[in-house]
């Protein structure tokens, strides 16, 4: 059992004088890491699996999504749920990858979020051209069932066939830390996902927003000779 000689009532005297301000405010810093290292440090990341994610094999013999398909692999427990669905036009970067008019073409977003142990770990929001959703259930639902989307988008004629991701960190806005529940000074990987399809189409792009304390990524690429 871990101890610490802390008291919450010496944080806050009245009145307090310079000296005494500043040494609430180490106390504070001293409580909030100890809490950081006896809570988050040491636990295991949850690693981001690359290509073998959207296997088109394993989803067909677990009926899984990518994330709870890394999630069971590394022995974790996944929950997830669609907060929306809605058409908007796209974000430039978004509308450059799927080939569209960021002016004038909608796309449908889909804002995903992402539990490990039940503590969020990642949010995503995915948005597909509206010639590629339609009318269909990735463009109305919220529960996909057994495959999740990319077995919806396969039914659709789209099979992912390829991945592109650009992956970089930063810090998050204060709408994602406190989204993500991250201790001060965490940042945030940024993975930016493209899906595309067997004719070279791209049709699936998502934006990712991981924590970076609890999050990892491990890819087994192969090499051209």
């Amino acid at each position: 059992t871990a101890h610490l000689a802390w008291s919450a009532t010496a944080a806050r005297p009245a009145p307090e004088s310079a000296g005494a301000a500043a040494a609430s405010a180490a106390q504070w810093a001293q409580l909030a890491s100890w809490l950081y290292d006896m809570f988050v440090r040491d636990r295991p990341r949850l690693m981001r699996l690359g290509a073998d994610r959207y296997s088109r094999r394993v989803r067909a013999q677990t009926g899984d999504t990518p994330f709870r398909i890394e999630a069971v692999r590394q022995g974790r427990t996944p929950t997830s749920a669609c907060r929306s669905v809605r058409r908007q036009t796209a974000p430039a970067d978004i509308a450059t990858r799927l080939r569209l008019d960021a002016d004038t073409d909608l796309v449908v977003s889909r804002e995903n979020w992402y539990f490990i142990d039940g503590e969020p770990v990642q949010v995503g929001v995915t948005y597909l051209p509206e010639a590629v959703a339609g009318g269909s259930p990735v463009a109305t639902e919220r529960v996909l069932g057994r495959g999740g989307l990319y077995r919806r988008l396969a039914d659709l004629g789209y099979p992912v066939h390829r991945i592109w991701e650009e992956i970089t960190a930063r810090l998050p806005s204060t709408a994602e830390a406190a989204d993500l529940k991250l201790p001060a000074g965490v940042p945030v990987l940024e993975v930016l996902h493209t899906s595309v399809d067997d004719r070279g189409r791209p049709f699936e792009v998502t934006r990712f927003v991981l924590r970076g304390d609890l999050a990892g990524l491990d890819y087994d690429l192969p090499i051209e000779g």
